[in-house]
C-alpha cells in the first residue's frame, strides 16, 4: 500500500506544471501577477502556498509562477 501512494505521489509531481522564476519590481497584488503570467486568479492560492507570501496585496522580489 505504500508503494502504490509513493507511485502516485510521483505521477502527481511528474504531471504538474514547471516552475519559473520571475522578478517583482515594484509591488504589484498577487491576483495582478497571475494576470500578467497568464495564469488565473483561482492559481493565486497556489502561488501563495508555493511561494510563502506574507503580503499578498503587496508582493515584490522573485515568485515562482506556473510555466504556461
Amino acid at each position: 500500500m505504500a508503494a502504490a501512494l509513493t507511485d502516485h505521489v510521483i505521477a502527481i509531481k511528474k504531471s504538474r506544471p514547471a516552475l519559473v522564476a520571475v522578478q517583482i519590481d515594484t509591488p504589484m497584488p498577487l491576483h495582478l501577477i497571475c494576470l500578467k503570467y497568464g495564469l488565473s486568479y483561482n492559481d493565486a492560492e497556489q502561488l501563495l502556498a508555493i511561494n510563502r507570501i506574507r503580503h499578498p496585496s503587496f508582493v515584490t522580489g522573485e515568485v515562482l509562477v506556473h510555466a504556461r
